[in-house]
């Protein structure tokens, strides 16, 4: 939100709490959780892009081979 700080806490009221500044990593419930799953995404990207690899190596090593045969 783009506005005071006093002008958003006099609209919510109590109902929230205002986070500014630093105090906004509060508002994250667990960034190690997040990192986790980065780590793992990352690491299945991994696998897939090296599974594509193999297979178009050896789609074109078969297609050679045809066509030479």
């Amino acid at each position: 939100v783009d506005a005071p700080v006093d002008r958003v806490r006099a609209v919510v009221g109590h109902r929230a709490q205002v986070l500014t500044g630093d105090a906004r990593r509060r508002a994250d419930p667990d960034a190690g959780q997040d990192e986790e799953a980065l780590v793992t995404v990352v690491s299945v990207l991994g696998t897939a892009g090296g599974v594509t690899v193999f297979v178009s190596v050896f789609v074109v090593a078969s297609t050679f081979a045809f066509s030479v045969a």
